[in-house]
């Protein structure tokens, strides 16, 4: 998984498709919002938080910034959301990079922390 975001525009890319978006603001509500995905929102939706809840091995709309059982992307500070989403796709690339025995070094640090 890539995401890539500049000037209110995103994309994400699972595997080889690349699914574009831009950022949408909640009307009366401050710092609220969602990302509208062209072509087919709630399938494209559905598909990212999947691939999200794979990297983090939980479903991602249990996690306080994803809370949505409606298909659509879930509204809220859509800036924060999209902080977890790189901070997600960072550890995850390192699951791919380290060692078991790396990975269980770095583990048992952070759990000292």
């Amino acid at each position: 998984m890539l995401l890539t975001r500049c000037n209110g525009r995103v994309e994400i890319t699972i595997g080889n498709i690349l699914y574009r978006g831009f950022l949408r603001h909640r009307q009366g509500i401050i710092g609220e919002g969602y990302i509208h995905f062209e072509g087919g929102q709630s399938v494209v939706c559905r598909l990212v938080l999947e691939e999200l809840s794979r990297l983090c091995g939980r479903d991602i709309r249990t996690h306080p910034l994803f809370s949505n059982t409606e298909g659509f992307w879930p509204y809220g500070d859509v800036n924060k959301q999209l902080d977890c989403i790189e901070e997600i796709i960072e550890i995850s690339s390192l699951y791919n990079i380290l060692t078991k025995e790396e990975l269980q070094r770095l583990n048992k640090y952070n759990e000292n922390r």
